[in-house]
């Protein structure tokens, strides 16, 4: 039995390459946060991610990169457009602080200031404590037991 030949993308024609771009997913997982202190993932809060699989076959030649460009970019840029999205465990007590932290990130950074005050956040002993206030100008959503209770565009976020 000989050995199978192996299948180059690029013999298919342009409207079958573009068909296989076309019906490329859309993924969506829920990554749980990770804890500042523990470094362990935190079951109670999940960031809800969105990626495009497949975005690596535009690496592979300049053909396919201009093909499949005028697809992907509508998506990637939906994508790019959408709010941040946050699923919080409304039973958890600990999450009161988290949302209280991101409630001021949306108000604007003497909030943030204020909070870390209040709660005696120690931010040189926990760097990335403020990594989500970078997110200026993205929305962001906070959602409990399904529902949106709150999606707002930051504005005046720590740059």
């Amino acid at each position: 039995m000989s050995d199978p030949q192996p299948f180059r993308f690029l013999d298919l024609p342009r409207e079958l390459r573009l068909l296989v771009f076309d019906h490329l997913p859309i993924k969506v997982t829920h990554r749980p946060c990770i804890q500042q202190v523990s470094q362990r993932p935190d079951p109670d809060i999940k960031l809800i991610w969105i990626t495009l699989p497949g975005l690596q076959i535009l690496a592979t030649s300049r053909e396919l990169k201009a093909e499949a460009e005028r697809i992907f970019h509508p998506r990637l840029r939906a994508i790019q457009d959408a709010p941040i999205r946050l699923i919080f465990n409304p039973e958890s007590t600990k999450n009161k602080m988290y949302y209280a932290f991101l409630e001021r990130i949306i108000l604007g950074p003497w909030k943030v200031q204020e909070f870390e005050r209040q709660f005696r956040v120690d931010t040189a002993r926990m760097p990335n404590w403020t990594s989500l206030a970078a997110l200026s100008g993205k929305r962001i959503a906070l959602i409990l037991q399904s529902a949106v209770v709150w999606s707002t565009k930051c504005r005046s976020c720590i740059p």
